[in-house]
């Protein structure tokens, strides 16, 4: 079950998607719920009638869906994605399982046209970023192409269908994709048939008004800190500069822009560069 996307980067692939579950190549309900497919079942109708959740996003502004399966007392499968490293011991010994990959056999010349696509996006960037971290980038995705399968995710979404086209005409094909998964698989199907256990006031520890207000005042606090720190003489300067502020000026770069850059190279990696929306 999904929702078409409404903004203009998202369009081209929610009408791809919709071709998929329409041709039968993904088993589901497109748009349910919305007014521009009928709401003649509504999404609450749908969760209340499921048996588990299962999530293969990639990119997730809050992670909802994560925390209210838990709440709807549904067994959670997903991707695992670094949004939830903040607050994954909610899903410890509960009935959930995120999976890291999803292999998939992709040519060699596939893999040559992928390889070009990344460095093509990665080019484009040239301008903003630090040439180690762009030494880095490529390094990571040769490494990712130059295994013998490919993780899904990683694939445009011409590749995606595909694939997905492939499995759904071809059982040997198939056959393959589920022995190379057979590990994921297999812990998939045991989570889905476990009981969901959860006590929700373990999510007001991360998600409830005092929660929220008590990281705020630890962030404010965190400034009278970073005043506190141990001060440097910078030689002929006669000025005193944080810890933070010393590696701008040793560098030349305003604080300002030193955490600009940092933040792009925090944010330059593999995971936030997938060709999911780059096909116009």
């Amino acid at each position: 079950m999904t929702l078409p996307g409404i903004s203009a980067q998202e369009r081209k692939y929610s009408s791809d998607i919709k071709q998929c579950f329409e041709k039968g190549y993904i088993p589901g309900i497109w748009g349910c719920g919305s007014s521009e497919y009928g709401t003649a079942v509504s999404f609450s109708d749908v969760i209340g009638a499921s048996d588990f959740i299962v999530s293969s996003s990639i990119i997730e502004g809050f992670g909802y869906l994560f925390i209210d399966s838990l709440r709807w007392g549904k067994p959670l499968v997903a991707r695992y994605m670094d949004i939830t490293d903040g607050f994954s011991t909610i899903f410890e010994k509960t009935a959930s399982f995120f999976y890291g990959y999803l292999e998939v056999p992709v040519s060699p010349q596939e893999k040559e046209s992928l390889r070009k696509m990344y460095f093509s996006n990665i080019k484009t960037y040239s301008g903003i970023i630090e040439r180690h971290n762009l030494d880095s980038i490529i390094n990571q995705i040769d490494s990712i192409l130059g295994r013998d399968n490919v993780d899904f995710s990683y694939l445009p979404v011409s590749m995606q269908m595909k694939i997905l086209e492939n499995i759904s005409l071809n059982p040997s094909f198939k056959k393959e994709v589920k022995t190379l998964n057979m590990d994921t698989t297999e812990k998939i199907a045991r989570v889905i048939l476990q009981k969901q256990d959860f006590n929700p006031a373990r999510a007001a520890e991360y998600f409830s008004f005092e929660s929220f207000a008590r990281k705020f005042i630890s962030i404010i606090e965190s400034f009278d800190t970073a005043k506190n720190r141990k001060q440097h003489q910078i030689p002929g300067s006669g000025e005193k500069l944080s810890e933070i502020d010393t590696e701008s000026f040793l560098h030349g770069r305003e604080p300002e822009r030193a955490v600009s850059e940092n933040l792009l190279n925090l944010f330059f990696r593999p995971e936030y560069l997938r060709l999911i929306l780059s096909e116009k």
